[in-house]
């Protein structure tokens, strides 16, 4: 039988444990919420709150070019914005003058000039809005798509049960990387899958492809850890294929 110093002692662990516990993650939950510092750019902004407006086409050149938070809490597509994916810098360019001589960090043995930039743009964000009025855009599930082009650019990180809808001709590159996406059905439409466009969705058990589709870039499907070695063989054969 337990006596009532018994008791005290284990209430007097289990505090001092509750406390250790809560000062270890206390520090982390601040160094998140100060990590959205208020930045402003040539058509960009990030907000105190980790919301991440883009004002022009410009203005996401600018945001790849002078940093920004990968993992934000919202992002903001402005109603002027008619171009925006994520690119792969500093070969993946939105245009041939994105970089200029001042961007030049050396040369390579062939004369070829190279850049010291983020070799990925990759961006998550838990939400993501299109402004009244955008001609492009639009928000349909929390799958950003551009409907000028049939593309689908990017994804929410919260969607899990992805149903993408008919019209969409392309999935661009990391438009799903690292979700937790549990299922996806695809658009009769579908022609191409991007790069990494669901790379290290581990949640991820099995795939299956309408007949319209041509195109498997490199890494579409890279470490997708829960698809089944079958799946992976069909994943294979048909990348192969589609070269």
């Amino acid at each position: 039988m337990k006596t009532l110093k018994n008791i005290k002692d284990n209430y007097k662990f289990i505090f001092i444990i509750t406390t250790v516990i809560t000062l270890l993650i206390m520090p982390t939950k601040l160094a998140h919420a100060e990590d959205y510092t208020p930045l402003e750019g040539e058509g960009w902004s990030m907000s105190a709150d980790g919301v991440m407006t883009i004002e022009s086409n410009r203005g996401w050149w600018n945001a790849m070019k002078n940093g920004f938070k990968v993992n934000i809490n919202k992002l903001v597509i402005g109603k002027e914005v008619t171009e925006f994916r994520i690119y792969s810098l500093p070969y993946d360019v939105p245009s041939p003058d994105f970089f200029d001589k001042s961007d030049i960090a050396g040369y390579d043995k062939y004369g070829e000039p190279y850049y010291e930039f983020t070799w990925s743009t990759d961006i998550h964000s838990n939400v993501i809005e299109v402004e009244t009025g955008n001609p492009v855009f639009q928000v349909v599930d929390g799958l950003l798509i551009n409907n000028t082009t049939g593309e689908l650019v990017l994804s929410e990180t919260r969607v899990e049960d992805v149903n993408i809808p008919e019209g969409v001709k392309t999935i661009t590159r990391d438009a799903f990387s690292e979700r937790n996406i549990t299922s996806v059905r695809f658009p009769s439409t579908l022609e191409s899958i991007g790069e990494n466009a669901f790379a290290g969705c581990e949640k991820l058990t099995a795939v299956d492809f309408p007949e319209g589709l041509k195109l498997l870039k490199d890494g579409s499907f890279a470490a997708c850890s829960a698809i089944s070695l079958k799946q992976f063989n069909v994943l294979r054969q048909f990348f192969l294929y589609s070269l």
